[in-house]
């Protein structure tokens, strides 16, 4: 095993990390344009002695994948994170966009700040800090360490897994780290459903709705959300178990024309986006919605889902996560609860990866941006996340695979 000395002295340090995530941030890489920052990546990996290459998916979607030893007497682990950052217009983020949802990125003291810049900006950064670190402290791998840093995750119809999917086709890893918020080791979370409700009304004209049958399907659309919006407590409550309580919202809504304004539309569509946790299935929500919205006559439709995820609280993985995070943190590790994000941590772990998600610790100093913020990275929280992947990684790595349960 490689001496303590010798990975302390190979860390990748505050100042480093923090122009690493800078560079990262600079290259804009929306879901489905990601080769550019892939391949930035890959050289970058390269450069440090890993072997590296860039993927690519039919839909153009990118990813950098690195490895660092490779013996099949010890595991492979895996640290994934994400490279694309959403695109979201006028709609979102206003005309004018606040400097943590534009580009180019700013460093700003102890934060760097920029589109993406902490998610999943600063995911990535971290990832790459840990290899590096392990690959110059010449830590004497008995398995493999990969890096995937997948394109394709975002929650957008062209994103949903695309790049896991693709990376899933080549790598194979007995355990797999998730990069995403939340600064404690979560073996569980949630996957999601989108669902399409479509509800049905009857084309008219403004100026005769008094002389004929009126059936706007805006207006019923308003009592579904209303519907939904009433009965989302009752589904989180019951789906509440372990680490997770799945939200769901109406994120999108389309019927008519603003250009032709004076005529009633045929029909209203909703896009519902309901989490799914562990202890439950896209099936059985499917199932409730049409219960729910059966006396409104509103169809509904499964447009895309992601599984959610579980690994045994008792995997080395898990352990070893968790003996590194209260390394760090000099206090016992207590496991999240009321989670509610999703990540692609249920594609990897329907592969029959074991899993577990980690993400950054809450900054010493706030952000200076309010409310919902994927754009500014604390390059001391990104430090910290470093040394926890990397003391976790020379757990597992430098052991045999009958040491941690593989047999």
């Amino acid at each position: 095993m490689a001496a303590t000395a010798d990975v302390e002295r190979a860390l990748v340090g505050e100042e480093e990390l923090a122009g690493l995530c800078l560079d990262l941030s600079a290259i804009p890489s929306p879901t489905g344009e990601e080769h550019a920052l892939a391949d930035f990546v890959a050289r970058r990996l390269e450069s440090e002695g890993l072997s590296a290459e860039v993927q690519r998916t039919a839909e153009g979607v990118a990813n950098a994948v690195a490895r660092l030893g490779g013996g099949d007497d010890g595991p492979s682990v895996m640290l994934w994170a994400p490279l694309d950052t959403p695109a979201l217009g006028p709609d979102w983020v206003g005309d004018e966009p606040r400097p943590d949802w534009a580009l180019p990125p700013r460093r700003a003291g102890e934060k760097v700040i920029g589109l993406g810049a902490d998610n999943p900006k600063a995911f990535a950064s971290v990832a790459i800090a840990a290899a590096t670190t392990v690959a110059r402290a010449g830590v004497p791998l008995r398995g493999e360490l990969v890096v995937g840093l997948a394109g394709g995750t975002m929650p957008v119809s062209h994103g949903l897994g695309a790049g896991t999917r693709r990376l899933l086709e080549t790598v194979s890893p007995d355990f797999c780290v998730v990069l995403k918020p939340g600064y404690a080791v979560a073996h569980e979370e949630v996957g999601f459903a989108w669902f399409r409700i479509v509800v049905p009304g009857g084309m008219s004209y403004t100026g005769i709705r008094h002389k004929g049958p009126y059936r706007s399907p805006i207006v019923a659309a308003a009592k579904v959300v209303e519907a939904i919006e009433a009965w989302l407590p009752e589904y989180t409550a019951a789906g509440t178990s372990g680490l997770v309580a799945p939200q769901g919202a109406v994120n999108a809504i389309r019927s008519g024309d603003p250009g032709v304004g004076s005529f009633t539309p045929a029909r209203a569509e909703l896009l519902l986006d309901l989490r799914i946790g562990p202890s439950g299935s896209v099936e059985q929500a499917q199932a409730q919605l049409e219960e729910l919205l059966a006396e409104h006559e509103a169809t509904v439709e499964l447009v895309a889902s992601v599984p959610p995820a579980h690994t045994p609280p008792d995997s080395p993985l898990v352990a070893a996560l968790v003996r590194a995070w209260e390394a760090e943190e000099g206090k016992e590790h207590a496991a999240p609860g009321g989670a509610s994000g999703a990540s692609d941590a249920g594609i990897i772990r329907a592969a029959g990866v074991q899993t577990a998600r980690i993400g950054l610790p809450m900054p010493e100093t706030p952000s200076p941006y309010p409310g919902f913020s994927m754009g500014v990275a604390d390059v001391r929280s990104m430090a910290k996340l470093t040394r926890v992947l990397v003391t976790a990684i020379v757990d597992l790595t430098t052991k045999s695979r009958e040491e941690v349960g593989l047999g």
